[in-house]
């Protein structure tokens, strides 16, 4: 099977609120390190049509303060708040084995061990105590699984599937399909 992901873009940061009065954004970066961000400018929106290039950038613990070309003023950096800054997917550099994009998960279909199908990877969250898979069973229906090697043994990003081996309980009220 085809995985059905289609994105060529990686978020790789947000900008969280406006800093000071000269235009200046607070970045909260989803790289590895914070600082590694300032090397993927210029960022894309979502859809890829608007593009935001980074002039100065200073580092303050888990973010950055960037000061983006043309963004002059605290108004232009508060409409700003709250958007994903994206790259394209090729200028990264090559994950190590067992390591991923998130992006690069969304659309895997998700099969037990067995073959059972459960569905497909959604998205990916992660509240503070881990990276969760948000899984769709169903339109209606979808699951948070832990995103550990215990749980998810096998990710197969060329085949688009993971197989998982869930808690106890968590998917045993689902409607599933055998292969």
């Amino acid at each position: 099977m085809e995985s059905k992901r289609k994105r060529q873009l990686i978020c790789v940061g947000i900008i969280t609120l406006p800093h000071g009065v000269k235009g200046n954004c607070k970045i909260k970066s989803f790289t590895e390190r914070p600082e590694n961000l300032k090397k993927y400018s210029p960022f894309t929106d979502v859809t890829g049509a608007k593009t935001y290039k980074i002039t100065s950038a200073t580092i303050r613990k888990d973010h950055l303060i960037v000061q983006f070309l043309g963004v002059d003023n605290r108004d232009d950096a508060e409409r700003l708040k709250g958007l994903r800054l994206y790259v394209d997917e090729d200028i990264l550099p090559p994950t190590a084995e067992d390591e991923f994009y998130y992006s690069q998960l969304i659309g895997l279909q998700v099969k037990s061990i067995e073959g059972i199908i459960y569905g497909e990877v959604v998205t990916v969250q992660n509240f503070g105590a881990g990276d969760l898979l948000e899984i769709s069973i169903t339109e209606q229906e979808q699951v948070l699984i832990p995103f550990t090697k215990e749980v998810v043994p096998i990710v197969d990003i060329g085949a688009g599937f993971i197989k998982i081996l869930p808690p106890e309980g968590l998917l045993d009220q689902t409607e599933t399909n055998s292969l």
